[in-house]
Order: structure tokens, then C-alpha cells, then sequence
């Protein structure tokens, strides 16, 4: 309901207010915030683009897009049990919800595919799980007709990318092969590619 929405978006930005700190550049960013929030998307969920702007520290140049960790990383895939993947119940859930709130406005999922990076364990978890929602989603609306759940959704929930130094490296390649992108393209082209594939603006995780 809109009022579950407002009151999650409110959580999220008290969330994120706890874990930045503003920093010199903030007199930029506010004249990029009283130019977003004209739209009235950005009006009625005032909470949480205030906590997107809160967060960036108020410089553009050094962080891009609006960035916290929820998904914790010894707790994923490789942590069956516990992640519990397609359940009700477990980690995958609860940081489902999460990626669904941080995602909920269509803006702040245009803005993380154009200003994305993959810097360090947690944007490649956060990856995977905007990645796998996005298939679950396919093959709930669509009945997946490209494959994408048997094809890399699956080795996901098998634990085949879970390797400390090849893992991720190994599913931008199985990511690759499915969405036909060349061998010369970076991961973040990859990835960006399949996310627009997978009509990540247009539909959400």
C-alpha cells in the first residue's frame, strides 16, 4: 500500500542519514537537488531523495550515486541455508525488501544505471541480487522465454560464482553469453547491458 511505501521510504532514509557526512561540495548539490525534486515523482517521496542527496556528501564528482550496504556479503549465495533463496524466510528476503525500497522511485533506478560502479564485495553482491530479482521477475511476468532463469539464475542459487578470486568474473561471463554483448566490453557494460535488458528502469527488481 502507499502508506507500507512512505513508511518504508522514511526507515530508509533514516538509514542512510546515520552513515554520511557532508562534505565540501554540498552547496553543488543542493542546486542539483532544488533542480530534481520539480518533478512530482521526486514530491511525493521527498524522505528519500533527501537521504540520496545526504548520502553523496554532497559531491558529485567523488561518488556518483548514492551508496549504502544492506546485502551482507558472507550472507549470500554461498550461505544457502541461511539466504535461503525463493523462500519467505532468510537473508535474500529481507535484503529483497531493502533493494525494493532503495529501487522504488524510477528516477533512482535511472541514476544507479547511469553512475554504477563496481568497486569493491558489496556492488558485486548488490549486482547480483538487482540481477536476480530482475530474472524472478521475468519469469513471473513473462514465463522467461530467453532463459534467463535456466541459464544464469540457476548457476546463481547452485553456487557457481561464489569463488573468492573467479566468481564474479565467472558470472559477468555467463551474464555475457546471455545478452550476446562482445568480448571486448567491460563488466560494467556487461552488466549495465543486462539490467537494460531485463527493463530494470522500467519495471524495478
Amino acid at each position: 500500500s502507499t502508506r507500507t511505501h512512505m513508511r518504508t521510504s522514511s526507515s530508509l532514509a533514516r538509514i542512510t542519514r546515520t552513515t554520511t557526512t557532508r562534505s565540501s561540495g554540498s552547496k553543488k548539490r543542493r542546486r542539483s537537488r532544488a533542480t530534481r525534486t520539480s518533478s512530482n515523482t521526486q514530491d511525493e517521496n521527498p524522505g528519500l531523495y533527501s537521504a540520496l542527496d545526504d548520502m553523496t556528501g554532497g559531491d558529485e564528482e567523488a561518488t556518483r550515486y548514492a551508496k549504502f550496504e544492506y546485502v551482507p556479503n558472507e550472507e549470500t549465495w554461498r550461505a544457502k541455508a541461511r539466504w535461503n533463496w525463493g523462500s519467505p524466510v532468510g537473508t535474500a528476503h529481507e535484503c529483497a525488501k531493502v533493494c525494493r525500497t532503495k529501487f522504488y522511485v524510477e528516477q533512482a533506478r535511472a541514476l544507479f544505471l547511469e553512475h554504477f560502479t563496481i568497486r569493491d564485495r558489496h556492488d558485486r553482491e548488490e549486482l547480483k541480487l538487482v540481477l536476480a530479482l530482475l530474472m524472478q521477475r521475468e519469469g513471473h511476468e513473462t514465463g522467461d522465454p530467453n532463459g534467463w532463469n535456466e541459464n544464469v539464475a540457476k548457476r546463481l542459487v547452485n553456487v557457481e560464482f561464489e569463488d573468492e578470486e573467479k566468481g564474479f568474473e565467472s558470472f559477468v561471463e555467463c551474464v555475457r553469453a546471455q545478452v550476446g554483448v562482445e568480448e571486448s566490453a567491460g563488466e560494467r557494460e556487461v552488466l549495465a547491458k543486462a539490467l537494460e535488458t531485463l527493463r530494470f528502469v522500467e519495471r524495478g527488481p
